[in-house]
Order: structure tokens, then C-alpha cells, then sequence
């Protein structure tokens, strides 16, 4: 790395670190919910998470390494929690450092504003935030998959539209064919979509002439689409049938996931890509079929992990599912960021639409800072709360009681767990339910040593 790079990268690293930090903190408050405890233990056993994880994968799904990871944070005396926490924000800084060098402008101002609309896009054109990045199980699944997605596809893209060679020595070689492996084993519609994706891209690049990819990139493609393999091949994959009860027609599932597809292409997003659009079109600069077919990209990744849902039991593209297309979405806005406005010496336009573009980021970064200040207060309340139960609960077992109900959750007077689930944007809660027979209430129960828990 070049040290005009390491100048020019620096205030950006360090505005993505305070956000990252801060996401981790709030990652902290968050408490294991309902069905975390299904997956959870008092005391701390690796060998157990191992016995659980492949349980799961004959009995109920394929995602092994996401069923470990999530028998392995949530048991114990809470340190693990912590560690996924920390873990969330790094995963937060390493996946923001990564789009910002394939994607960035390169100067450091163009740098700082590409940072600030990408965080803004992530931060509130989500709609289901909280679920997939603040819910423990949410982040180890749906956020920490994005990001080996992301990667997974960027080097490939990178592969076949910039020529990059990615020479790397053998260990950094075999840590990335493990990681591909295990990426492609993380989650069914995201495993396919980049499955399909590759295949698409290494056919493009031999009919355009550009070349083979580099050994190691047709290697992590490789061990990806093995891991593919090993998850949707998974016997107990699709097991959960049996709970949810019904299958609905093809018909209705491909008409629900059109029709939810574009309700998730938000505003916002849809905002961005008009106006870097309408800056290319000003200039036309050199590297805009490059960064056009980058976009392209991922914008087909977020497309088809929607369709690839057909494959489940039941159309379920809402929610921490959905999530998944609307990140690809926004990866792919972030990849027409304009880079003219910023250059060393722009034209009179160019330097009207740079000063627009900061005076917006500034407005987006403040903004942002509010309302995360916010969150992490509301969060913070949500943990107490959880808090105040677990009191409730070591003084009833101290008593001899076996048997409690326990009040909702509460973000305010109208949100609230008695619906059992919460899920506006960054605000996620899931709870037990008033019948102490559902399965989130045995879990929650057998945790903490009572027979019966109900709302």
C-alpha cells in the first residue's frame, strides 16, 4: 500500500471505526432474545457446540459453521455475547475498508463523502436492521454471510472486470479457499446467488477476452460452490417444514417475492443511483463501464438470493431474508459513486456538485450520529429490562417457584414485545410468547432452570 493511499484513506478509517465502535456497543446491549436460547447454554461446552451444530445439519438445516458459532456465543457466562459484539463491529470496519478500496473515489475527501452515504444507506435503507445486524443470531447468519458474499463476488467481479491478479502467498491462498468453503455453507439463497454469479462472470470473461482468473480466485470459487453443495445437500435442510406446515404454490411464491423484491429496493437506494448516475452522465468518465459492470454485479446477487428463495418450503423474502438483496443493493449504488467531483482540479459544474455532495454528507453524518445515539439508549433500556427479569427469576427459583410470567419488552409505550416480535428498521425484539408450550418458551425456560415461562 502506497503512502498517498494510507494519507488518503485515513480520515475515512477513522469515521468508519467511530461507527463501527458504536455498533459494537450497541451490539453489547442487545440481549439474547427467545430464540437465542434454543441455541444456548448456563455453562460453556466445546464439544457440545460441535454435537449441536451437526445435530442441526441432519436434522434441521446446513448452515454447520452459523449453527456453531451461535452454540458457542450464546453459551456461558455472557462473555461470548461480548465477543460476538466486538465481532460485529470489526466485521462492520473490515467489510466498510473493503468496499471503500474497490469502490472509493480515492482522494480523501471523495473518500470521506463515499463513506458517509454508504453508512447512511446501511444505517437506515435497510428495513430490517435490527434483525439482521443487531439480533445475535441475525448477525452471525445474515450479516457476517453478507460480508463473505460480498467478498466472495468482489474478487471474482474484480477478477474479470479490473484484471486484478490477487498474488498472494500459499497461506493467505488456503485461509481464503477455507473461507470460501465455509462462506459457501453460511446461508441457502445467498450460497446459490453467488454460485450462479460466479459461473456467470467466469463465462463473461472468456467471451470478452479477458483472460482466465488468477488460480487462487477459480480456487475460492471452487471451494464456495463445495460448500454450496454440502448446505443445500444438508439431510435436515428444509426440515422445518414440519413446524411451519404448509408449502404455498410456486405460482403464489414467485408473484410474493416480485412484488416484495421492489418494496425493498428503497427509496434511498433508488435515490443514490439516480444522482451518481446523473453525475457520470455530466463527465463520463473513463472507469464508468468498469464501475457500471461492478454494480451490474451485485445488483444480479441481491436479484437472484431473491429468487433463490423458491427453494425453501414457503415464500419467506421479508424480513433478515430480504436483507440480504437490499445489502447487495446498496453495494451496488455505492459502486457508481462518482469520482470526478473529487478530483484534483475539476470544472466549474464538478465543483458546484462536489460542494453539494459535502454539504449532504454532512447533513446525512449528523443525522446518522442522532439517531444512533438514540438507538443505543433504546437498546440499553431493552437490556435492563432483560435484566430486571433475570432478578425476577433467581428470586423465584431461590423461593421454590417454577412457574413465572413475565413482563413484555419494552422500546415504548407502543412498541413492545406483546405481539411477541418487534421489527422496525434498527429496532428488533423477539420474545416468548403467552403460551408457555411454544418452543421459544421451553428454550427460554430450560435456560434459566424453570418449568413454565410465559408472558
Amino acid at each position: 500500500m502506497t503512502e498517498r493511499r494510507v494519507r488518503d484513506e485515513w480520515p475515512a478509517a477513522a469515521v468508519l471505526a467511530l461507527f463501527s465502535a458504536g455498533l459494537a456497543a450497541v451490539s453489547v446491549n442487545v440481549p439474547l432474545f427467545a430464540d437465542d436460547y434454543c441455541r444456548a447454554h448456563p455453562d460453556f461446552d466445546l464439544s457440545r457446540a460441535f454435537t449441536a451444530a451437526w445435530h442441526s445439519y441432519l436434522h434441521w438445516s446446513g448452515r454447520f459453521p452459523v449453527m456453531w458459532l451461535n452454540n458457542l456465543f450464546f453459551s456461558g457466562d455472557g462473555t461470548g455475547a461480548i465477543v460476538l459484539a466486538v465481532i460485529n463491529g470489526l466485521a462492520s470496519f473490515a467489510a466498510g475498508m473493503m468496499l471503500l478500496r474497490w469502490l472509493g473515489p480515492g482522494s480523501r475527501l471523495g473518500n470521506l463523502c463515499w463513506l458517509t452515504f454508504y453508512l447512511v444507506l446501511f444505517w437506515f435503507s435497510t428495513r430490517s436492521f435490527g434483525e439482521a445486524v443487531f439480533w445475535k443470531t441475525g448477525a452471525v447468519q445474515f450479516f457476517w454471510g453478507a460480508i463473505a458474499a460480498t467478498a466472495c463476488v468482489g474478487i471474482m467481479a474484480r477478477a474479470t472486470f479490473c484484471g486484478a491478479t490477487f498474488a498472494v502467498g500459499r497461506p493467505l491462498a488456503l485461509v481464503g479457499i477455507l473461507a470460501g468453503f465455509l462462506g459457501g455453507m453460511w446461508l441457502e439463497h445467498v450460497s446459490v446467488a453467488v454460485t450462479v454469479t460466479g459461473a456467470g462472470l467466469l463465462v463473461a470473461g472468456r467471451l470478452a477476452g479477458t483472460g482466465s482468473w488468477p488460480r487462487v480466485v477459480t480456487l475460492v470459487y471452487a471451494a464456495w460452490v463445495v460448500g454450496t453443495v454440502a448446505l443445500v445437500a444438508a439431510p435436515g435442510n428444509y426440515a422445518r417444514i414440519d413446524v411451519v406446515g404448509r408449502e404455498d404454490p410456486l405460482i403464489s411464491r414467485v408473484l410474493g417475492i416480485s412484488s416484495y423484491l421492489l418494496l425493498h429496493l428503497d427509496a434511498l437506494i433508488l435515490l443514490a443511483v439516480i444522482a451518481f448516475l446523473g453525475v457520470a452522465l455530466v463527465r463520463r468518465p473513463a472507469d464508468f463501464t468498469r464501475r457500471a459492470l461492478i454494480a451490474s454485479t451485485f445488483l444480479v446477487v441481491g436479484v437472484v438470493a431473491a429468487y433463490a428463495t423458491l427453494g425453501a418450503p414457503v415464500m419467506v423474502f421479508t424480513g433478515r431474508v430480504a436483507f440480504m438483496s437490499q445489502w447487495f443493493f446498496i453495494v451496488a449504488a455505492m459502486a457508481l459513486f462518482p469520482a470526478a467531483p473529487f478530483a484534483a482540479q475539476p470544472g466549474p459544474t464538478l465543483r458546484r456538485i462536489r460542494a453539494a455532495a459535502v454539504c449532504i454528507a454532512v447533513v446525512c453524518m449528523a443525522v446518522l450520529v442522532f439517531d444512533g445515539r438514540n438507538i443505543h439508549r433504546a437498546y440499553a433500556s431493552l437490556k435492563a429490562q432483560e435484566a430486571a427479569r433475570h432478578d425476577r427469576i433467581d428470586e423465584a427459583l431461590a423461593r421454590g417457584e417454577t412457574e413465572l410470567q413475565l413482563a413484555p419488552l419494552y422500546f415504548s409505550k407502543r412498541l413492545h414485545t406483546k405481539g411477541r416480535e418487534i421489527n422496525k428498521g434498527r429496532r428488533f425484539a423477539r420474545d416468548i410468547t403467552i403460551d408457555s408450550r411454544h418452543f421459544t418458551n421451553r428454550c427460554y425456560a430450560r435456560f434459566h432452570g424453570l418449568d413454565k415461562v410465559a408472558l
